[in-house]
């Protein structure tokens, strides 16, 4: 009688064995599919995101242009107009010079420089000791 007992305690362990591994090996196979998924979702959005960004190019918007008849077209260079500034603007060669007392003056002042000053280049720098741990080169 105690050894019948044991047996079908030692059956029921068995099979609930069984079934977790059973369970174990299903949802194995789900995350598979769930990770091939992903993938494909991945890459049809990259497709996607390089056609919208073919749509919206430069050279695809001005080829849709010229291909309608529409009343736009290139101006030619007579119709250009070239406006004069009262500032003068440094050449190329007098750019490494040493500023003048007038231009110094003007660096001083921020205040005036913000309103009245002409815009400079914007530089891009980056900054080596404010990166990211995982954006410096290792």
């Amino acid at each position: 009688m105690k050894s019948i007992r044991v047996m079908v305690v030692l059956t029921g362990l068995a099979l609930i064995y069984v079934y977790m591994q059973m369970e174990i090996v299903s949802l194995a196979y789900e995350g598979k599919k769930k990770e091939k998924q992903i993938i494909e979702l991945n890459e049809s959005t990259s497709v996607i995101a390089y056609k919208i960004l073919q749509l919206k190019s430069a050279n695809h918007l001005g080829d849709n242009l010229l291909k309608e008849s529409s009343q736009l077209h290139f101006q030619d260079n007579q119709s250009v107009v070239e406006l004069v500034s009262k500032e003068s603007f440094p050449s190329v060669e007098s750019a490494g010079l040493a500023p003048t007392s007038h231009s110094a003056s003007l660096k001083q002042n921020s205040f005036f420089n913000f309103f009245f000053k002409a815009p400079t280049e914007a530089r891009a720098e980056e900054k080596t000791d404010d990166l990211k741990p995982w954006r410096r080169a290792r």
